[in-house]
């Protein structure tokens, strides 16, 4: 990617959690390679994860967004992507009218703000550290794309409840 960044080109990747055609963790590795020898690789380079969302498109997730004005925005503005509103194309798998997120760029993950509507993306925050994801201590290869465990059974009461959706806590939903 160095002659595309030296380029000044922008780029937005964006990988379904519950891909059953290619890994998501695949796509991390990948970023993480780029990462690993340029360290300002998120101000050319973005990746989103989409929780549960299946090869492309569908799946427990919200799954409807637009990534073309994002990249407009940046390359023309000079504004990266810090979140991008997503909406469910199936709301009714929640056993709701209609549900909402934030997509958020790896590594950082979607948490609930404690309070208002869970169907609502104003109620939720990209958070995690952008350097957390270079230390391999801070590793969660054991859990979920996404940041949650792939245990999570879906609950339109649960925030987290997106099967390999957000994380439940510090370690990625995990208890190890």
């Amino acid at each position: 990617l160095s002659a595309f960044k030296a380029h000044d080109g922008k780029l937005i990747i964006y990988h379904g959690g519950a891909d059953g055609a290619f890994s998501v963790n695949e796509t991390i590795d990948w970023y993480k390679d780029v990462a690993s020898g340029d360290h300002k690789v998120a101000d050319y380079a973005r990746l989103f994860v989409v929780p549960g969302m299946n090869h492309c498109s569908g799946g427990p997730s919200t799954d409807v967004f637009d990534m073309f004005p994002e990249i407009i925005n940046w390359v023309e503005n000079g504004i990266a992507p810090d979140k991008v509103i997503a909406t469910a194309s199936n709301p009714g798998y929640f056993g709701v009218a209609s549900r909402s997120r934030p997509l958020c760029p790896y590594p950082k993950q979607t948490r609930y703000i404690g309070s208002g509507d869970i169907n609502d993306a104003s109620n939720f925050t990209c958070e995690g550290s952008d350097k957390s994801w270079n230390n391999p201590a801070s590793d969660n290869s054991n859990s979920a794309p996404g940041g949650g465990n792939s245990n999570n059974q879906p609950n339109s009461q649960n925030p987290n409840a997106n099967p390999g959706s957000q994380s439940n806590g510090p370690n990625g939903g995990n208890k190890n």
